[in-house]
Order: C-alpha cells, then structure tokens, then sequence
C-alpha cells in the first residue's frame, strides 16, 4: 500500500495562485504583431479565455465557428481603463480596423456585439484593397441567421418570463433550452455568495434608509414652522430630487476622487484627514459609506416631502391644548405629532424601503459592486450574472428570489398595517 502523503489546503485567496490568463508569445515575438500594443495584447489573451466558456456553452453559429460575448463595460472593468482606450483596444485587433484578429458582427437593439476570436497563428491574410483605401468601412456582418438561437419559446410577459427562464438551462444555445430540475436555483443559493449579497443589500438599504428618515424628519419639522424662507427652502431641498440618478452618480464619483476629489480637499484643509488622496470608492472600508451618502442626496427630498404632508394634517388645536396644559415641543412631538402621522411615516418608510432594495444606477456606476464584492446588492449580483457572465439561467433564478423577498416584504406590511387600522 502506497504511503500517504498529507497535502495542505488552498486558503483564502490562494485557491487563484494557479490561475492565469495566457498571452502567446507569438504575439510578442512575432514581427506581425510588433506595432501592436501591449495592452492590445493582453486584451487578446482575455479573448482567448472567453473561448473556453464558449466552447463549454455550446456557442456556435450555423458554420461551427465559436463565438464570445465581450461587452466594452467588461473590457473597461477588466482592463482598468476608461470607454475610450476600451474602443481603441478593440479596434487594434478588429478586422475592419486593425490588425484582423477578431471579427465583430453587431446584433442593434442594445446588444452585445458578436465576437469571432481569430487563430493568431494563421497565414496572414492582406485586407482587401477598399479596407485599405477607405479605413471607415464598417467590419463584415454575418446574416443574423447564421446564429443559432433559443429552439424553446417563452411566454415574454413580465415577471413570468423570468420565473420560466429561471427553471431552464440556456447555456448550452446549440441545443436549445430545457428544464433542468431548478438547478439554477441551487446554483445560485449553494454558492455562498448570496446571502452575502442579501446580507449587503440590507445593510445598504436599512443604512440608506435610516438616514432618509432622520434628515427627512428633521428638515420637515423645520419646514413646518414659519422659519423665515420657507418657501425657498423647500424649493432648495426639492433640487437632489430632479436630478438623474446617472448624473447623481458621476457628481459624487467626482467629489469622492482621491485626487482632485472636492470632498478630500475640504477634509484635508480643515485637518480631519490626514491622506489627502484618501480612495474612498476603491476602500472596502469606506466604500458603502460612498453610495449611502449619495443615495441618501438623492432620496431625502422624497422623505421630506411625504412627511411634511403629514406634519401639516397634524390638528393644530391638539398641540395647543397640550402646550397649555404645560406639555414642551418634545412631548407633544412624541405624544401627539408623531403618532397623528404614524400611517404616514409608514407609507413612506416601505415606500423607501423598496426603492432603495432596487436601486442599481448609483451603485453601478459608483463602484461597479466593488471593491471585492462589498457593494454588491442583489441588483448588482443578478445583472452581473446575467449579463456578464450571460448566465441568464441563474441571473433570473436570482431575480425571482429578488421578487420573492420584495414580495413577502410587502404582504408582510399590508397585513401589519390592516390590522393596526381594525
């Protein structure tokens, strides 16, 4: 019998040491490529990794030739880099404007191009003599026909339609989606990663909506009393509320830039921070601190305005009889104001509380669910996973669960609020 050996594990982060991206050398020792960029290069190495997912997926079209989705945000993530460089690299190595080495077959609608990773180690082939007269021919487009597509038919209906997807298996599109005994479905809550995301987006939403409420009340309750300036004020606080929440997120991505950031200029000339080029979007540490802040701009203006409609509903003749009777504006707040508005403060709490579950722009583009994982809400996750890793399967799995959650929150308020009203 042979003698065993003990082996240790993989722990942490170590269980990636084996895991590389692979650059071939051809690329750079081959004269062919020389006036390539390095970047280019190693951008034809993360194509060339995609290849085995699409191979493990079935993606063919009609000729067998394989295909990869690569969208210009997941080039730009992976790379570091900015939409710009993300376009320029593509470019170097596209048939129709660069080297040849992928060929790009556009679907409109909003969709990810097509992409065909070329065999780096073919015969160079000379473009044809219009490409390189005219460099703004647009790359050859294969016939849509030519992709195969999903053989199983849908219902599209909202809300159905992903309930359906989430129970079939849609990776393989060179055999058609079938049923697949909610393997998405244990996928997706086997993993661990998902109740960390719920566990994130509670966080995010119970944080987020804590501060609403607080700042709401506060500046309602000034703006209820005849405060000098009322009605500018109101018109003030209303402002963050106008704004998109796309431009919401790139004003305080800019205020939050470590080095030409406003905030870490203030911070750092007042004394209360001593690196002034703090990273707060790139910290773990501060991070969901970043998109709270900006969420909670973007939302109080809702709060305040529900809530000072009901402070204005509040009998008047109450508190008066409650000051006479020698009661201070924190009883009668306590006693009598709070409790007049209670269904109030409910609507908008729940109202909060769902919209802030779903919010995705602000987080998207302030953080991309980043640094590690710390921002990743179930609205990240479940784009991320249909997507990015196009697992439409298990990206709707998680979207219904999604629905569930919201679901059950919501029956859970009606009854607790019915029976209060009884």
């Amino acid at each position: 019998m042979q003698k065993q050996i003990y082996f240790d594990y993989f722990y942490g982060g170590e269980s990636e040491l084996f895991s590389y991206y692979r650059i071939p050398k051809l690329l750079i020792t081959g004269d062919q490529f020389k006036n390539l960029s390095t970047d280019a290069k190693l951008l034809y190495g993360l194509l060339l990794d995609r290849m085995s997912l699409s191979a493990k997926n079935g993606w063919y079209d009609s000729s067998g030739r394989v295909y990869i989705y690569y969208p210009l945000d997941a080039v730009e993530a992976d790379l570091c880099c900015g939409h710009g460089k993300a376009v320029r690299l593509m470019a170097e190595l596209d048939s129709g404007t660069g080297i040849g080495l992928i060929e790009r077959v556009r679907q409109g609608l909003c969709k990810p191009s097509i992409i065909y990773v070329k065999q780096f180690t073919s015969r160079a082939v000379p473009l044809p003599a219009a490409l390189l007269v005219n460099n703004d021919v647009e790359p050859f487009e294969v016939p849509k026909s030519n992709v195969r597509m999903f053989d199983t038919k849908t219902s599209g209906l909202p809300i159905i339609e992903p309930s359906e997807v989430s129970k079939l298996e849609i990776l393989n599109m060179k055999k058609g989606m079938h049923w697949n005994d909610f393997a998405n479905y244990r996928k997706v809550w086997g993993n661990g990663a998902f109740l960390k995301q719920l566990r994130t987006t509670l966080v995010f939403v119970f944080g987020t909506v804590g501060l609403e409420f607080v700042i709401g009340l506060a500046l309602a309750l000034l703006l209820n009393t005849q405060i000098k300036g009322r009605s500018m004020l109101r018109a003030a606080f209303l402002v963050p509320w106008t704004i998109p929440s796309i431009v919401v997120a790139v004003l305080w991505s800019w205020m939050f830039q470590a080095q030409f950031g406003v905030l870490n200029f203030l911070f750092s000339e007042l004394g209360l921070l001593n690196n002034p080029y703090m990273e707060w979007l790139q910290n773990p540490k501060t991070a969901m601190l970043t998109i709270i802040i900006a969420c909670v701009w973007r939302q109080t203006p809702y709060m305040i305005v529900m809530l000072l409609s009901g402070l204005q509903s509040v009998r008047a003749d109450l508190v008066e009889a409650a000051e006479i009777d020698g009661a201070n504006y924190w009883h009668c707040l306590v006693n009598i104001i709070l409790p007049s508005i209670k269904p109030v403060i409910g609507t908008t709490l729940i109202t909060s509380f769902l919209s802030s579950f779903q919010q995705f722009t602000i987080i998207y583009n302030m953080t991309d669910g980043g640094p590690i994982d710390v921002t990743t809400t179930l609205s990240i996750a479940t784009y991320k996973q249909a997507f990015t890793s196009y697992d439409l399967g298990a990206g709707s799995a998680l979207g219904v669960i999604w629905l569930v959650i919201l679901g059950s929150i919501v029956t859970v308020y009606n009854v607790k609020s019915k029976r209060f009203d009884d």
